[in-house]
């Protein structure tokens, strides 16, 4: 989610009051747009931040929901995503379901060292060459 979003980095604000952040002046009713991408990236926030380290996660303290500001993977503010609440509630049986119903292997050539994590940027960042995953189910004996 903080590498291949599905929706544009930029989370629109609007200054409600003059404010001066890092030496920049930002007057009072001023459209800025907060550069969600770069936080996910800035070492200030998080050690090693262009690695994949999921467990980076297990003593993370920070609230998903758009409270804290270091991690804005849904948005914030009067434009957070509306599909949190119902995707809070399926993301565990959909995942479950997935992983439970398939065996999973790489495409044909492709190990885990080779893979491409390049993107392109655009509306929404989208990697360079897809990643795919191939399901197969394997046949069970019955005896």
């Amino acid at each position: 989610m903080r590498f291949h979003p599905l929706a544009p980095h930029l989370l629109p604000y609007k200054a409600k009051y003059y404010l001066e952040i890092l030496g920049f002046t930002i007057p009072k009713d001023s459209n800025v747009l907060v550069n969600i991408w770069a936080i996910a990236r800035d070492p200030r926030y998080r050690e090693d931040p262009l690695s994949f380290l999921p467990e980076r996660f297990l003593s993370f303290n920070i609230d998903f929901r758009g409270r804290d500001f270091e991690y804005l993977p849904f948005g914030a503010g009067k434009r957070i995503c509306p599909g949190i609440p119902p995707g809070l509630r399926m993301v565990h049986f959909v995942l479950a379901s997935i992983i439970h119903s398939f065996s999973w292997k790489f495409p044909q050539g492709i190990t885990l060292e080779s893979l491409n994590m390049k993107e392109q940027f655009g509306v929404t960042l989208k990697k360079v060459i897809p990643l795919c995953a191939i399901p197969f189910i394997e046949e069970k004996c019955s005896q």
